[in-house]
């Protein structure tokens, strides 16, 4: 192969692979628009909002999420679902505990959506 060929190739893979990346990434994994901010405006964004947000926890924003509330709890710890506080509230077994709290639990299939999108490194 002559390096002009080798030159051609490779400008062609990096104009395609974005692309490629692109259109298959959320069917592979959870996209946040489709499939996590829809869960948190049914059952999180109403208390945890604005300046009355419940336990001075925000979740509008992956900023405000990070920093977490006044438990100092780490709500989303990026790539380790099973070390982020929103897991532990979403499928605790004590009721006092869980969230949402005024309504039914989740699913665990949209628990799921929640862990696979922390997983992911919690894309925003």
């Amino acid at each position: 192969m002559s390096p002009l060929e080798i030159t051609i190739r490779f400008r062609c893979l990096i104009l395609i692979a974005p692309l490629v990346a692109f259109c298959s990434g959320p069917a592979l994994g959870v996209d946040f628009d489709r499939d996590v901010m829809p869960l948190l405006r049914e059952h999180c964004i109403d208390c945890h909002s604005g300046d009355a947000a419940e336990a001075n926890l925000r979740l509008e924003s992956i900023v405000d999420a990070l920093r977490g509330g006044d438990s100092g709890e780490t709500v989303i710890v990026p790539g380790q679902s099973d070390r982020s506080h929103l897991i532990e509230r979403l499928t605790s077994a004590d009721a006092d505990h869980r969230m949402p709290p005024e309504s039914d639990s989740l699913s665990p299939k949209q628990i799921s959506v929640f862990r696979k999108w922390i997983d992911d490194a919690a894309i925003w």
